[in-house]
């Protein structure tokens, strides 16, 4: 299963390859459509497109007449396994575990993992989780355990490195999405509260990845394939921001609540085992490089938000295999009434980047949207970004986007004026040190606009003196 593409897509006089230079097993030769929607066609239905179909893809695969089937038989045959659909390989994976012993089952697959890749790992779990099912090792099916111990020591045993391996390994850098805070697996969340903008901000910042332009003040170089997930909004709603927002491209893909249960009544939870395996295969076989997930909330039914252990239990392992296949991932949240991320922090643990949105309050009606981003966490780059304004404003038939950078003294006087008074959670929220703050507040006092007492700031109306002075 993957998404149907053309050969090639052009965003704005660029054209980028389908399937760029990735590892063997990414470069998948069948490319099936799914009733998904992309941007490029206005929100409506993917057309089925002539697909190039693998011969061992074409058929079923066809039972060994050899009664041994060993590691000769897979050598011969091996060329026709590297292009196998994911549903092939555990189906290949069943046939032979019922003909090879130990040794040769152990022999055969290190060789498909050495052809295979990833691809390999994801169908051997998933092969070993059916077993487990049938009969579950821990309830005295002794052979079965000792053989998935012996195959997950051997592979221990081979991805051990010395500290003098490691320092001669050749480790590709992980290639850049967005600036030099954005690269290829990240972990990453965006949240806020109800209405800010969080979906405007998501949106635009799929399209600039797909369309290959700049987000903000950050550079976009490559276009990677985005699929955005929405669990949330109305269908209208998204086709219409998609519309405005410019965000046409082969490269961006929907997979949203609503057309999915219009089309085929179904419901998506990715707390789900069995819907994060058919994700991360629709990911994998369509070279998808950003997965957008639009909300947690809406999208993981299946647990409590706040509920650490459901998270690790459930929801961990997904999303680490995913990063693990060079996949990013980007969860949007709501934000909880004290500001930050809803739910339990244990989800924040492997996270590369997080940003929070905080609304700019408006003294007239809210038109669009207006809002400040701010990292309050960043892995990849030794200088966190500047804050940013943001404003989403509408046009007759676009939405026009304007951004400004602000200073830390801006960023204080805002925070006063929303009311954050003390030192400690001043510092918290501008991610800086409570001395930093004290020198803040002094320059706010001498221009004017900040008050003192007891240990607490309060922003005040400059007087007309403080701002005469200050111009």
């Amino acid at each position: 299963m993957s998404i149907a593409n053309g050969a090639a897509a052009s965003n704005n006089g660029q054209t980028t390859s389908a399937i760029r230079e990735l590892p063997k097993w990414r470069q998948a030769t069948q490319m099936q459509p799914l009733n998904l929607l992309t941007s490029e066609q206005g929100l409506e239905p993917v057309v089925n497109k002539p697909t190039t179909v693998h011969p061992a893809e074409a058929q079923p695969i066809n039972t060994p007449k050899q009664e041994a089937g060993g590691p000769e038989e897979f050598e011969e045959r091996k060329k026709d396994y590297t292009n196998m659909s994911h549903a092939d390989l555990v189906q290949l994976l069943h046939q032979q575990k019922a003909k090879l012993a130990g040794p040769e089952w152990n022999a055969f697959t290190r060789q498909l993992r050495k052809d295979c890749g990833s691809r390999a790992d994801v169908a051997i779990e998933e092969h070993l989780g059916n077993s487990t099912k049938e009969t579950s090792p821990t309830r005295g099916n002794s052979e079965n355990s000792s053989e998935e111990v012996s195959i997950f020591a051997a592979d221990i045993s081979r991805s051990i490195l010395t500290s003098g391996s490691l320092q001669t390994l050749v480790v590709p850098e992980r290639a850049r999405i967005v600036g030099d805070w954005f690269r290829s697996g990240d972990l990453g969340y965006i949240f806020a509260p109800r209405g800010i903008g969080k979906t405007f901000f998501a949106m635009e910042m799929s399209g600039s990845i797909t369309n290959a332009r700049n987000f903000g003040p950050w550079a976009v170089k490559e276009a990677k394939r985005v699929l955005y997930i929405d669990g949330e909004v109305a269908l209208d709603h998204t086709k219409s921001r998609n519309d405005k927002l410019s965000l046409a491209s082969d490269n961006l893909f929907y997979l949203h609540h609503e057309h999915l249960f219009n089309t085929c009544g179904q419901s998506l939870d990715i707390a789900n085992p069995v819907h994060q395996q058919v994700l991360l295969n629709l990911c994998l076989e369509s070279n998808i490089d950003v997965l957008v997930l639009d909300n947690l909330s809406c999208l993981a039914m299946g647990i409590d938000e706040n509920d650490s252990a459901a998270w690790s239990e459930k929801m961990l392992n997904w999303v680490l295999t995913l990063r693990r296949n060079k996949i990013a991932t980007v969860f949007i949240q709501h934000a909880g009434r004290n500001g930050q991320m809803r739910g339990h922090s244990r989800r924040e643990d492997p996270a590369t980047w997080i940003i929070s949105l905080t609304e700019v309050p408006s003294a007239g009606e809210k038109i669009g949207a207006n809002f400040i981003s701010q990292f309050v966490k960043n892995r990849n780059c030794a200088n966190t970004p500047e804050p940013l304004e943001w404003v989403f404003e509408p046009c007759v038939n676009k939405t026009r986007i304007t951004y400004m950078e602000m200073g830390a003294l801006e960023q204080f006087k805002k925070a006063l004026k929303d009311g954050v008074t003390k030192n400690k959670e001043l510092a918290e929220l501008l991610g800086v040190q409570p001395g930093t703050i004290s020198k803040l507040a002094k320059k706010g006092e001498r221009q004017g606009w900040v008050e003192v007492k007891r240990g607490s700031y309060s922003f005040k109306m400059p007087s007309a003196e403080d701002l005469l002075r200050n111009s």
